[in-house]
């Protein structure tokens, strides 16, 4: 009775049999390859030991002239797929020596006749800078050869490096007239003669005097004068806060066709007062100047009009002068540069324009901060020290005053919250909780 073997016999595949085909083929197509080549050179090498009969050139020496076959190395088909691929080998005909290139022979420089000789040594000593040399060389090259524009050319840039133009113009012009026979020469001598007369006729323009404005008398301008004065007009102005008050009108007047520029000038109006009936000084009113139409650059008219306004407090009861905040302020500004620098330095300046900054905030009734009114206070209290005035004393006093409110202030506003937090906890610790008044 037969049985099933328990050894399963395994199948050849056909990617196998396909696979072990393949290796075949390359391998015998090699075998073939080699044993070509084995065959072609013993056949060489026998031609090459038979003698030869005849008088032609023998073919052996031919064989030897022609490079050898080029034998590829075919892959190994049998070796491991995976492996790393071995490189093709050729072997290539030995590559002769170039040639060395033999360097042509350079073309001597040097000058082949005296006249060369003198050029190149003038152009030499020019670029050593010895002119007089330079000259004395090319010179003397022209006197060897008058009707050569080469030299004559050197000697007129020669000229030029020394900036005696009219020589050199000279020289440009023997070469101007050589004409056509100069060559390039000719061109370089006409463009050189025009620019040299461009530059003097711009020389003679410059020489030539402006015309002189007519600066002869006009209305209300002086002979040889810019600006003028016209008559000057008085406005006084009603005002009960003040003890006068008017506006002084200046006209000022420019030569017609005349640029004035208003940044260069300096107008001085002074004021004097009488003090006792006899004594004449400047005045401490305050005044201010304004343009009525600016900007003042009397373009559209000849004449600007300059506006001056003076203001005088009015004398108290006791004798004196009520001086308002604003008016003491204002004569300050103004009179600064002519007698309150001459005391005061830029710090006190800086106190001045703050304050003044401040006077306007309370005219126009701004709120201040307690901050505010102590820098205030402050900063007035510096100024009234600089100037050694006794009201600094009474404002060191408002600002203590002003300290004192603030820490006051504090110290209530510290004690309402500590009696609202002893409030809040007395309150809720007599509450009962809220479960035991409200069910849930």
């Amino acid at each position: 009775m037969l049985t099933a073997s328990p050894i399963t016999r395994q199948t050849v595949g056909k990617t196998f049999t396909i696979a072990i085909s393949l290796l075949t083929t390359g391998a015998v197509m090699q075998l073939a390859i080699v044993g070509w080549a084995f065959a072609t050179r013993v056949k060489e090498s026998s031609l090459a030991l038979a003698p030869s009969n005849s008088g032609l050139e023998s073919p052996t020496l031919a064989r030897l002239n022609t490079p050898p076959p080029v034998i590829v190395r075919m892959q190994d088909f049998t070796s491991d797929p995976l492996a790393d691929p071995v490189p093709m080998t050729t072997t290539s005909q030995p590559v002769a020596p170039k040639p060395t290139p033999v360097p042509q022979k350079q073309q001597s420089e040097d000058p082949i006749n005296l006249y060369e000789q003198e050029v190149v040594q003038g152009k030499a000593l020019r670029e050593r800078g010895e002119m007089n040399g330079a000259i004395v060389k090319f010179t003397e090259a022209i006197r060897m050869d008058p009707k050569n524009p080469i030299a004559i050319c050197e000697l007129a840039a020669t000229y030029e490096k020394l900036h005696l133009q009219d020589k050199a113009d000279e020289q440009w012009k023997r070469v101007y007239d050589m004409g056509d026979s100069a060559g390039l020469y000719f061109s370089i001598a006409e463009a050189k003669l025009k620019a040299s007369q461009a530059v003097s006729v711009r020389d003679a323009v410059k020489q030539i005097p402006e015309a002189v404005p007519d600066n002869g008398a006009i209305e209300g301008i002086a002979a040889g004068a810019t600006l003028g004065l016209l008559p000057i007009t008085t406005e006084n102005l009603a005002d009960e806060a003040a003890g006068k008050k008017l506006t002084i009108h200046l006209p000022i007047k420019a030569r017609p066709k005349t640029k004035v520029d208003v940044r260069d000038l300096v107008i001085h109006v002074l004021f004097y007062d009488i003090v006792d009936g006899q004594n004449v000084v400047q005045t401490s009113a305050s005044v201010s100047s304004r343009w009525l139409t600016p900007p003042a650059d009397w373009a559209d008219s000849d004449t600007e009009e300059l506006a001056v306004d003076y203001q005088l407090p009015k004398p108290v009861a006791g004798g004196g002068l009520k001086w308002d905040i604003q008016a003491l302020l204002s004569v300050m500004i103004s009179k600064w540069e002519d007698t309150f620098k001459r005391t005061l330095g830029k710090a006190e300046r800086t106190l001045l324009h703050e304050l003044n900054d401040v006077r306007n905030r309370w005219a126009h009734q701004e709120a201040f901060s307690s901050d505010d009114a102590y820098r205030a206070l402050d900063s007035a209290g510096r100024l009234l020290a600089a100037v050694s005035a006794p009201q600094a004393a009474e404002v060191e006093t408002m600002k203590m005053e002003l300290l004192r409110l603030r820490f006051d202030e504090q110290a209530r506003g510290e004690k309402r919250k500590s009696a609202g937090v002893a409030i809040e906890g007395s309150a809720s610790s007599n509450l009962k909780p809220w479960r035991e008044v409200v069910t849930p």
